[in-house]
């Protein structure tokens, strides 16, 4: 029987557990807005580091497809204009005719059309003049136009981090967001912004009735500030916890902050797709992303569209699913009209409005092996972790085009091997993933141009370019050549290009053991000039030129040309048989190709804070090693490389550009490399696998073909020109008349005649 005492002690119960609900609810609040405080102590958003391509220079003589100089200015932020009359950002495709008569000076005869734009930082007009092969013929600038020497666009951002966070984002204030926008945001999300304080009772259960009559998630209860608790402060799981959390996170944030401020940071903040690996966090970068315009040139059906996408990017892209897309788009614009945001003729033009062509959209080639080594980079120069909350602008040698080639060199051609190459694809079969690298430098400032460390980022992340040692094999062999260019012969006389050196079988004694090199192909050519030797890679005739000159002396030259891993004067070393970093590998043929002067190697071209104060720039810091005429004589013998040596599938693959080279395969066919190098450019190709089994490829089958589908296109850029040669050489030319009884290949005369270089 109920008492009044029991009734009394029951009531004392419930009020004394309310109570103590309502104590801890209140702690818990001042905890939360502790921990919110704590959160924002520093703003709402840390500064990021940013990551910028090089700029785009559009010189005289360069050769460039009209499609490719469009995405360059596309990248930018420049459009197209629908007349004659440009305005800032905007430019056009002209005749030669319509060229000449914004001209007082006459055009070059082969000109053919000419690309002309307003430039968005200095509103000058500007001008390339074209001619039918896309080749530039000459740029101008200014009103009136007068020739300049070349055109340049500024470093373009292809990467963002918050954090170790890949995230597209442009921080907005709210008058900078149309008002269009802010208004289709609160109109499909949260018509009662305005009025709840963070939380709406009544929105919550309307849409949970919603769902269980639906029998599927079909409506969201959240209000706007729920949205960017959840989005900013909290995970995404979905927990009874994490929901009270997030209301009583919003009730707290409302009390804090505007509804101005809550709006602007929630419209900064919201998920809306991806960029490839990119996150796009707000609607500024969402902008960019969807409809390729800057935020504050959006109309009403384009603000609609992208608070259609907020709601679930994955259903309403655009691009994925248009006719969804569009059916939230009317959701959205009907909910402004019933809200008297918008009137019924701006209704209906906003509805009939086109949705965004895909192929306008500039998805970002994310370079994640790049920048894995440019983060690297920042670390090693103590820039990581000092300025991981100030933020940093991180100018690289990166050029877009370039990267992209790189990437799909690597993956076609790792791909046509392991469909083609029975050994690789039995061993493709067994689990085996075969994997590659390229590193592009260029060689008139040392900088990296593209670097790809892996087949696929997203399932190796080792980035082999920069953290492998790979045993070098025949890439090394060069050095023993140059060796011998600096020394003279047991007569006394200097070593040459056309100096008969043996290729007959010896034995090498040494601390109680004994070495004795073989041939690839298990034969001897008997007595053969030392340029012969190295273009087709001869094993035994090298090892005895090694040994003859001195294994402490190549020791000498390789470490002047920038070795720095351990190696040991033992016979072995003359072929290679050691590890080294691909990195190394790089710097010594740089030296190479650059006649002797070796260059430091430069990933990141200059540091910036946040604010633009300058904190590093890079120099090209290069150092004369060995004599230009030396080495001028090795590149000469490396040219024969691919004209008639190991690498002479270059040609039949259809590159014919002027190039020096040298294949590289271990004794085991565990490593498959090249190195090649035109004037201007230098670029790296290896394959093999991690565990080091045998993938018995050469050079010339591995490595090589990936070089040359990626170098066809790096130098279709310029015209074909030979290397400067330093004043102290000269060119022999053989030809049938020479003496060549040594010369033991069979297709001889088709290789006639040939220059060497020679002192």
């Amino acid at each position: 029987m109920l008492t009044l005492r029991n009734l009394k002690i029951i009531i004392g119960l419930i009020l004394g557990f309310v109570t103590l609900v309502i104590i801890s609810l209140y702690i818990w609040s001042l905890q939360i807005e502790k921990s919110i405080s704590e959160r924002l102590k520093k703003g709402w958003f840390k500064a990021p580091i940013e990551f910028y391509s090089q700029q785009d220079v559009f010189s005289k003589n360069k050769i460039i497809k009209p499609s490719q100089v469009e995405k360059s200015f596309l990248l930018r932020g420049y459009k197209k204009a629908n007349k004659n009359y440009l305005k800032s950002s905007e430019y056009l495709w002209w005749t030669a005719p319509d060229c000449q008569m914004s001209l007082s000076e006459k055009l070059p005869e082969e000109t053919q059309k000419c690309f002309i734009f307003r430039d968005k930082t200095s509103q000058e007009l500007k001008l390339m003049a074209f001619s039918k092969s896309n080749k530039i013929l000459s740029n101008y600038q200014g009103e009136p136009l007068e020739a300049i020497d070349e055109t340049s666009l500024p470093p373009h951002l292809f990467a963002q981090y918050y954090g170790d966070q890949p995230i597209l984002r442009q921080v907005l204030s709210l008058p900078d967001i149309p008002l269009y926008c802010s208004q289709a945001v609160t109109a499909i999300e949260d018509k009662n912004f305005l009025i709840h304080k963070g939380f709406s009772p009544l929105g919550f259960v309307r849409a949970a009735i919603k769902n269980l009559t639906s029998g599927y998630y079909a409506q969201g209860g959240s209000t706007i500030t729920q949205q960017l608790v959840k989005n900013y402060f909290l995970s995404s799981e979905k927990t009874i916890k994490r929901k009270i959390s997030e209301i009583v996170m919003s009730l707290v944030l409302e009390t804090k902050f505007s509804k101005e401020q809550i709006l602007e940071n929630y419209l900064n903040v919201i998920y809306m797709g991806q960029n490839g690996p990119f996150q796009v966090r707000g609607f500024g970068a969402a902008s960019i992303h969807y409809l390729n315009k800057n935020i504050n040139d959006l109309n009403l059906s384009e603000c609609a569209l992208l608070a259609a996408v907020l709601n679930n990017p994955g259903r309403y892209n655009p691009f994925r699913n248009p006719d969804k897309a569009k059916e939230r788009r009317a959701k959205v614009l009907k909910h402004m009209l019933e809200q008297n945001m918008i009137d019924q003729n701006q209704y209906e033009t906003a509805h009939e409005y086109s949705l965004p062509n895909a192929e306008n959209r500039m998805v970002i080639e994310s370079a994640p092996y790049y920048v894995d080594a440019v983060f690297k980079k920042l670390k090693e120069m103590n820039f990581l972790p000092h300025y991981s909350e100030e933020g940093l602008k991180v100018y690289t040698y990166l050029q877009l085009d370039m990267q992209k080639n790189a990437r799909l060199a690597i993956k076609n051609g790792i791909e046509n091997l392991e469909q083609h190459n029975k050994k690789i694809n039995a061993l493709k079969k067994q689990g085996e993933v075969l994997q590659g690298l390229l590193i592009h430098i260029d060689l008139e400032s040392g900088g990296i141009v593209s670097l790809v460390g892996g087949k696929d980022f997203r399932v190796s992340q080792f980035n082999r370019a920069v953290d492998s040692r790979r045993q070098v094999g025949s890439i090394f062999k060069p050095l023993v050549y140059l060796s011998a260019l600096e020394s003279q012969t047991p007569s006394g006389k200097p070593y040459s290009p056309l100096t008969m050196i043996s290729d007959e079988p010896f034995i090498y004694k040494y601390e109680g053991q004994t070495w004795q090199p073989q041939n690839y192909e298990k034969k001897f050519n008997g007595i053969i000039p030392m340029y012969y030797a190295l273009k087709n890679s001869i094993n035994v005739a090298t090892a005895r030129l090694g040994v003859n000159i001195g294994l402490e002396h190549i020791i000498d030259v390789a470490r002047r040309m920038g070795m720095h891993s351990e190696i040991l004067p033992v016979p072995a070393l003359t072929l290679g048989a050691f590890e080294m970093q691909p990195f190394e590998v790089a710097k010594i043929y740089s030296g190479i190709a650059r006649m002797g002067s070796v260059p430091d190697l430069n990933i990141i071209n200059k540091i910036k804070s946040h604010s633009g104060d300058l904190l590093y720039e890079s120099e090209l810091n290069d150092k004369l090693q060995v004599s230009p005429e030396k080495v001028a004589q090795l590149v000469g013998m490396l040219k024969q490389t691919l004209n008639s040596g190991t690498a002479r599938l270059a040609k039949r693959l259809g590159f014919n550009k002027v190039a020096a080279g040298k294949t590289g395969t271990t004794s085991d066919t565990k490593d498959a490399w090249f190195v090649g190098f035109t004037p201007k450019d230098l670029t790296i190709t290896w394959v093999g696998y991690d565990n080091n089994i045998s993938s018995e490829l050469t050079g010339a089958s591995g490595a090589l073909p990936i070089w040359v589908d990626y170098m066809k296109k790096s130098t279709s850029f310029y015209e074909d020109q030979d290397f400067n040669w330093p004043p102290g050489v000269q060119k022999k030319v053989i030809t049938l008349e020479e003496n060549l009884d040594w010369l033991k290949d069979p297709n001889a005369d088709e290789k006639l005649p040939f220059e060497l270089i020679v002192e």
